[in-house]
């Protein structure tokens, strides 16, 4: 007995599996037969609206999508039907076109219906394993469109005059009701009144499913895309939109790979599985095929092309493409990492300068000490003579920008130079005159920048660059380009989708260390001391499953795939990132918290990726999370964090990144509370209002001035019966050298007329306070106390705060 549901896959089987009495098979068309390139429907009228027929009469989706509701409830009031033509849909929108009007608009949709469509490989073997055992087909749609044009359409997409055999079309346009509305015993009439002799397959489950049981015929459903698949698919949508504000404006949403993942992963068995099949297996074909794009291109403009992968990011975008187009590039891998690159084209102190702009600070002074290649005693000594200085990242500066110093640079320089020329040749045989291509996932092109002159110099090639993601690619001229560049991304969206790219960095890389140095004959070497870099389990099986996602597209029907757009692979490659990057689902966010991400500056620090108890608490007190960028503390996988806290906070950050507007986080919403504290010293005492603020989870946070001239009372008991504490902490504002410091309970800070019940919850009687000393020590400007808290029991309305007769007029106020 034939099953139910049914993936795609498993349709050419179901002619094996029918009853025998079956002797036609009937297909719905939209999704089952016919399949489109785009994210759904509507989206074939977003195309629709640029050509020349809707332009010159100012027909948008929009209109083209309202009008056909429109005529639809024309219909049935004055039919009882909803069923309509294309031409009466037409009518509808513009009741003054012509005839002649009307039928190009037919015409411009037609065309973009069979632009966008394609046959699904799955569905077409089904029709020829039924016709091979002798079975009718026919086609039952539930469509606007006549059997006539149906077919025609049909035809044309098939490039097939004969329509793969297809012996019937049955439109509810014709038949006056749809599928679901009576339309089945239409089509059984039609067919010689049997019901036992058809069977119905459509991804419909009430149209194509239920009715057609309803009415006798054995029908079963078709499932186009997995639970999870489907649901990514809407999130895919989602984050395409915001990313991309011309989609769905100037064109239609693309989406030329869900035919493929329509497929599935018969190895699939874990979310990494998932993760690599679904999410990182289209980038990676998109990526792919615009590398092999690329390297033709400039094979076709002569001398010699030779690609080099830049480890360790270049790992997996090396492997997509043997499995694309094995054999066809002259590959090869490179070790070669930022570091590295840097490290060899010391020059001139504008090099110097340049190292020293991009990220001086007091924590990176040994980082920076070892790419300016300083000796290790000179490295030494120059670090702690700036630690002793008021300013140690201007003494720093100031120190290697001595000519003594610079001259050691430079002559470090030059013999690391040699030694990664060595590399350079022995990995990729490249000779004079040859044209290098470097593949790397972007961003700014550092490393191609920083070797163009080197290895001109020293090989006389020249340089090309094809990266996943650029920033300013058109600045450089014609020696890079990036899928995702300014030929037709604007740079918000770049920096959107490289801002929190470390996840898919890290499903990318090579599992070895970054390389600091080489042997004299180019052998690569990672760091003294440098961690040992394990393959992670759950990254191979993503690599593992990304690849055989490509080779899935390498095996799809050219047919099936569409021209290839360069545009088009850019828009979805960005959708599908930024999709994993915002909205990955609960459960890849799951597994994606297990991974570690290093930073690739020669420094051994790594850090989890995604920390959600951690971001939970930080929400809890500081409301709209803000990233440092102190490499300690960084974690890339922030918006993950915040998608599994609220939907909201993660849109908010796509569109704060994505647009470049600001963040406060004492604004993220506009609930407060007022409290009344107490200020005193020996000689005054003043009562203040002060406003704490909500953050998050019904959590509040209260900021107040340290001072060592006076004590505080926060008079909790004034206003709150019962309160969830979270965190007393001592910060300084305006800076992230300092962390917060936790203060305790019975040692910093007091407690009068209230404690704790057995649940840990702080029970206030009317009079209840926290009680704050003055500091011992005069503190530096700027040092605040944050309480974080949770009130669970009003007390009720109680008098305002105010001054005290008895207060002095020079009684600080407090800012909360």
């Amino acid at each position: 007995m034939p099953p139910s549901t049914l993936r795609p896959a498993e349709l050419p089987e179901l002619p094996a599996l029918l009853p025998l009495g079956v002797r036609t098979l009937s297909l719905d068309c939209f999704d089952t037969l016919l399949w489109r390139r785009v994210a759904q429907p509507i989206d074939v009228f977003y195309a629709l609206q640029q050509r020349p027929a809707a332009v010159a009469l100012g027909l948008t989706a929009a209109w083209r999508a309202a009008s056909e509701t429109q005529a639809r409830r024309r219909k049935e009031l004055r039919s009882g039907l909803p069923e309509v033509t294309l031409d009466e849909i037409y009518r509808q929108a513009l009741p003054h076109a012509t005839a002649a009007q009307r039928q190009a608009l037919c015409d411009a949709e037609f065309d973009c219906e069979a632009e966008a469509g394609f046959i699904h490989p799955c569905t077409l073997a089904l029709i020829r394993q039924a016709k091979a055992r002798g079975l009718r087909v026919i086609v039952v749609s539930d469509t606007y469109w006549t059997a006539a044009e149906l077919r025609r359409l049909l035809c044309r997409v098939m490039d097939d005059p004969d329509c793969a055999g297809i012996d019937a079309i049955h439109c509810s346009s014709e038949l006056g009701r749809g599928k679901s509305a009576g339309g089945w015993k239409e089509v059984l009439r039609r067919e010689g009144g049997n019901a036992a002799h058809l069977f119905h397959v459509g991804d419909h489950p009430v149209a194509d499913a239920e009715a057609a049981r309803q009415a006798g015929i054995g029908a079963a459903q078709l499932l186009p895309l997995d639970e999870t698949t489907t649901a990514q698919a809407g999130d895919r949508l989602q984050a395409a939109l915001q990313l991309m504000p011309q989609l769905r404006a100037e064109r239609p949403v693309p989406s030329l790979f869900h035919g493929v993942l329509s497929l599935g992963d018969e190895q699939a068995a874990t979310v990494a599985d998932r993760i690599g099949h679904g999410a990182v297996g289209p980038i990676l074909a998109a990526f792919a095929e615009f590398i092999l794009q690329q390297q033709q291109a400039l094979a076709a403009r002569g001398p010699r092309v030779r690609t080099a992968f830049l480890m360790r990011d270049g790992h997996l975008p090396q492997r997509a493409c043997e499995a694309l187009a094995p054999g066809v590039l002259d590959a090869s891998a490179l070790h070669i990492s930022r570091f590295a690159a840097i490290a060899a084209s010391l020059r001139t102190q504008d090099d110097v300068l340049g190292v020293l702009a991009g990220s001086l600070s007091v924590h990176t002074l040994d980082i920076l000490a070892r790419q300016l290649l300083l000796p290790p005693d000179m490295a030494r000594q120059l670090v702690a003579q700036a630690r002793r200085q008021p300013d140690p990242a201007r003494a720093f500066a100031n120190a290697v920008q001595q000519p003594a110093v610079l001259r050691t640079i430079f002559a470090q320089s030059q013999t690391y130079g040699r030694r990664l020329v060595a590399h350079v040749r022995s990995r990729t045989g490249v000779q004079p005159g040859e044209r290098l291509m470097l593949v790397d996932l972007g961003y700014a092109g550092t490393v191609q920048t920083a070797l163009a002159p080197v290895l001109k110099e020293a090989l006389g090639v020249e340089l090309f660059g094809a990266y996943l993601l650029a920033r300013n690619a058109t600045l450089h001229g014609s020696d890079r380009r990036a899928l995702i560049d300014a030929h037709w991304a604007d740079e918000r969206l770049v920096v959107a989708l490289t801002t929190f790219i470390g996840i898919f960095e890290k499903i990318c890389a090579l599992a070895a260390p970054s390389t600091e140095d080489y042997d004299d004959d180019g052998t690569p070497r990672a760091a003294a001391g440098a961690r040992p870099r394990v393959a992670s389990p759950q990254v191979e099986a993503m690599q593992a499953a990304c690849l055989r996602f490509v080779a899935q597209w390498r095996d799809w029907p050219a047919a099936c795939r569409g021209p290839a757009d360069l545009v088009e692979l850019g828009i979805n490659a960005a959708a599908d990132l930024g999709r994993l990057v915002y909205f990955p689902s609960p459960e890849e966010t799951e597994c994606l918290a297990g991974l570690q991400f290093d930073m690739n500056l020669g420094s051994s620090l790594a850090h989890p990726v995604i920390d959600l108890a951690a971001a939970a608490q930080e929400f809890r007190r500081e409301g709209f999370a803000m990233l440092t960028h102190d490499f300690r503390d960084l974690r890339v996988g922030h918006p993950a964090e915040l998608r599994h806290l609220d939907a909201g906070l993660s849109n908010l950050l796509l569109d704060a990144v994505r647009f470049g507007f600001a963040l406060d986080a004492g604004r993220g919403g506009q609930r407060r509370q007022q409290l009344a504290v107490l200020l005193a010293n020996r000689t005054q005492h003043a009562l203040q209002e002060v406003t704490a603020i909500a953050t998050h989870d019904g959590y509040h946070q209260l900021v107040l001035p340290l001072s060592a001239s006076f004590d505080m009372s926060v008079l909790w008991g004034r206003h709150l019966r019962c309160i969830q504490l979270d965190a007393i902490q001592r910060l300084t504002l305006g800076t992230l050298q300092d962390a917060p410091v936790d203060l305790q309970l019975g040692r910093d800070v007091l407690l009068d007329q209230a404690a704790f019940d057995d649940d840990g919850l702080l029970r206030l009687e009317p009079g209840g306070m926290m009680y704050v000393p003055a500091a011992r020590a005069p503190v530096v400007p700027g040092t605040v106390l944050r309480i974080v808290y949770r009130p669970l029991v009003e007390r009720g309305t109680v008098p305002a705060a105010h001054p005290s007769p008895a207060a002095d007029a020079a009684a600080p106020e407090l800012v909360s």
